[in-house]
């Protein structure tokens, strides 16, 4: 059996499935991205990745712009070489690209079954939904040079897909060593935004990103820099919106139950949640901090 990690698309495969690619209107224009903002509009929900009542939601949100509104471009916090798998996948006639890229992304927060399948839905109900990654070269030595070999053996060195590519892997490494460097991530996903979203030239765009990249007025997670979404309201707003769908986690099933004393008495049991200022939950009622108040 093949290991998918060690999966590589021969030249054929990937030769074909980017015609059908360019047939469907995501072939990368050979050209940069424009100096003038574009005047689409663009949704950006937070969440927490991998949960599945916040991926059922984005699911429906995206489904509703697909049908209702005729969007089609749907942005994430994926590397550019990992969304362009995802774009070969959606016209490929098996699992076995997204397959690779689940074994590729193990251990990490959003590689869950719920999530797996968030993707699935979209192939299946939103067929012509095009995906873009704003986000550095996680995976770059194994997705990333994946796809870089594909498009060598494909003859493909001499295209912007291939520069893109070269740079999405050149920012994963500068991230990650000699050690990780959030603020350079922050900035780098401002960046990688302003160029994907001003290529395509007003049109609107949802857009699903960890909530520490998408309020519209605060710091990164380490209050260094702003984060992703307020360094982009300065460019688009008023046409930028955010919602923050971590809030869906306060409707999953409580911890347990636990007893309070009201003026000295029992008075009963009642369900407790707890929180971790991140939005995980704690498992211990000792830990009182987070705790949900409702």
């Amino acid at each position: 059996m093949i290991r998918l990690r060690n999966f590589i698309p021969c030249a054929a495969v990937l030769t074909t499935l980017l015609f059908l690619l360019s047939c469907s209107g995501r072939t990368e224009p050979q050209t940069e991205a424009p100096a003038v903002p574009a005047m689409g509009r663009i949704y950006l929900y937070g969440e927490m990745h991998g949960v599945g009542k916040i991926l059922d939601r984005e699911f429906v949100l995206w489904q509703n712009y697909y049908e209702k509104e005729g969007m089609r471009h749907l942005f994430v916090e994926l590397p550019f070489y990992t969304v362009e798998f995802l774009n070969l996948w959606m016209h490929a006639p098996d699992d076995e690209i997204l397959d690779s890229l689940w074994e590729d992304t193990r251990g990490t927060a959003g590689n869950t079954a719920d999530a797996k399948e968030f993707y699935k839905r979209i192939k299946e109900h939103c067929p012509e939904t095009i995906f873009h990654g704003t986000d550095v070269g996680h995976q770059y030595d194994s997705t990333g040079e994946r796809f870089l070999t594909g498009l060598c053996d494909s003859g493909q060195e001499d295209t912007l897909l291939y520069r893109r590519t070269v740079e999405a892997i050149e920012q994963g490494r500068k991230y990650y060593h000699p050690v990780k460097d959030p603020v350079y991530r922050e900035n780098a996903m401002v960046q990688n935004f302003i160029g994907e979203y001003d290529r395509l030239g007003g049109e609107n765009v949802m857009g699903i990103y960890g909530s520490a990249h998408t309020n519209l007025d605060s710091l990164n997670h380490t209050g260094e820099v702003p984060c992703m979404a307020t360094q982009l309201n300065k460019r688009y707003s008023p046409r930028i919106l955010s919602e923050d769908l971590s809030e869906l986690v306060r409707m999953i099933d409580p911890v347990g139950t636990d007893y309070f004393l009201i003026n000295g008495k029992t008075d009963g049991s009642a369900e407790v949640f707890f929180y971790r200022s991140d939005g995980k939950m704690w498992n211990s009622r000792k830990n009182t901090v987070g705790i949900n108040p409702e």
